[in-house]
């Protein structure tokens, strides 16, 4: 939640999460705990496009899902990205079979190409910008898996530094935008 309160002000938050029962989860937390001055929307994309021009506004959507593949947050729709957990597909019987022929790595590497597909959901441009958070230890053993634009970015931190970083880096961005839309 402080994360998210940070970047109000900035634009778009989008939240991607790892299962449709975290989803139902965040759906709790927040329909129960949460102030009514944060705006958010579990995977309703015109409810969020809409809100968004006016206010900062949160989406949550699972990883993998229709608005994680395909969907453009281009420039103010997304200003933040927070990329929750390793979205592993659930086991069935298929699932299993590739595990023996294909070996251990076969669900990393499905949870990561869904990972990589959702990071690139924020950044549509040259210009365009966004401050992306990935929540979850376990993204430090696969760093090389992540796109080389993120790798080459990536930072390991704090939560408490996470806040600073992200503040600084919107506020700096934005000026940037801003200023280069007035020449």
């Amino acid at each position: 939640r402080s994360a998210m309160e940070k970047g109000k002000g900035h634009g778009g938050i989008v939240c991607f999460v790892p299962s449709k029962a975290f989803l139902e989860c965040f759906k709790t937390i927040f329909t129960q705990q949460i102030d009514q001055k944060l705006t958010y929307h579990f995977e309703d994309l015109k409810s969020f496009e809409r809100d968004c021009r006016t206010r900062s506004t949160v989406l949550f959507s699972v990883m993998g899902g229709r608005l994680s593949e395909g969907i453009n947050f281009s420039d103010n729709f997304c200003r933040m990205l927070f990329v929750i957990g390793l979205p592993f597909p659930s086991m069935t019987t298929e699932i299993n079979e590739r595990i023996k022929f294909y070996g251990k790595n076969f669900l990393v590497n499905i949870a990561m190409k869904t990972v990589n597909q959702s990071l690139g959901r924020a950044l549509r441009h040259k210009n365009d910008f966004a401050s992306i958070v990935l929540i979850d230890q376990r993204y430090e053993n696969h760093i090389e898996m992540l796109s080389p634009w993120i790798q080459e970015k990536i930072k390991k931190s704090t939560f408490q530094d996470v806040f600073k970083q992200t503040h600084s880096f919107l506020k700096e961005q934005t000026e940037k935008y801003f200023n280069s839309k007035q020449k």
